[in-house]
């Protein structure tokens, strides 16, 4: 995230060749987008690469970053999707999580709206309790109800369900 003081030197050594895209975390306002939008514009002039190519996903983890989802979501082309991170949401406005989750529901769906809405892809937070697949399976259904295309996963053991639950129907 911007708030670490490491943003040129995390991304310098995150970007090759070979990197699609990078994860953004705690971004709160269009401002963020663009100032690393604009690191990694002078990364791809050192590095050769062709200028753009570089893909952001964005975490929106805060009550300042809900509210500004759709202009976050809208500050650079080189966005390709928005994550909601419930966890350090409700960290950020001092509530406490809970297993059924109401407490994000409001949050989770504004950011899925927003994401749709600046036609970039929606992506769903962890669930954090690995070892409970058919709360993974609930909570994914909840996402999908909301308009997210896909989920995060905190466990490898989660990627399974989330693949299958988020692939096309064989129909």
């Amino acid at each position: 995230s911007l708030d670490t003081g490491l943003l040129e030197e995390d991304l310098d050594a995150a970007v090759t060749a070979d990197t699609y895209g990078i994860n953004v975390g705690k971004v709160e306002r269009p401002w963020d987008v663009q100032e690393v939008d604009k690191v990694l514009r002078a990364i791809e002039v050192k590095k050769g690469l062709e200028q753009g190519r570089l893909r952001l996903v964005l975490w929106i983890e805060s009550a300042l970053a809900v509210i500004n989802a759709y202009s976050i979501c809208t500050a650079s082309q080189r966005i390709i999707a928005v994550a909601f991170g419930a966890e350090d949401y409700t960290v950020d406005t001092g509530i406490q999580r809970t297993e059924e989750s109401s407490e994000v529901f409001l949050p989770r769906a504004m950011v899925a709206m927003a994401a749709r809405a600046a036609n970039v892809v929606p992506l769903d937070s962890v669930y954090a309790n690995f070892r409970d697949e058919e709360g993974l399976r609930r909570d994914i259904r909840v996402g999908k109800s909301l308009g997210y295309k896909g989920k995060f996963a905190i466990h490898p053991a989660q990627v399974a369900p989330i693949n299958e639950m988020f692939s096309p129907l064989p129909e």
